[in-house]
């Protein structure tokens, strides 16, 4: 009777032990962030420039399809659109921006991503 109580009580801990481990590591990886949540804090900055302006133009240094739609996603109140036709356009730019004629900055970040205003046709 004595090694199968103290058999129950090894396993018991062990079972205690392994479940504290656990509960650990999942609150570490909840804390932790995942790479669109983290991308798309480059757009904070933006976000606030273009708050009230219901359309932007978009432009960047990589292929413009998946950017734009994360661009999109972090501004949902702005109307993002490819292109440099609107009077407001978001840079996205993952080296040194490349300014189109016509636009001056307005705002931008250390991330990268710009808010340019056009200051002439």
């Amino acid at each position: 009777m004595l090694p199968l109580v103290l058999a129950a009580m090894v396993l018991l801990s062990l079972y205690s032990s392994l479940r504290t481990v656990c509960l650990l590591n999942l609150r570490a990886l909840s804390r932790r962030e995942d790479k669109v949540t983290a991308y798309l804090k480059r757009f904070d900055a933006a976000k606030h420039a273009l708050a009230g302006i219901g359309e932007a133009g978009y432009i960047d240094d990589k292929e413009a399809g998946a950017y734009r739609k994360l661009a999109q996603y972090a501004m949902p109140r702005t109307v993002i659109s490819d292109g440099t036709d609107s009077r407001y356009v978001l840079g996205n730019f993952h080296s040194k921006p490349a300014i189109p004629r016509g636009f001056r900055i307005i705002s931008s970040n250390t991330a990268g991503a710009v808010v340019l205003k056009r200051v002439s046709r």
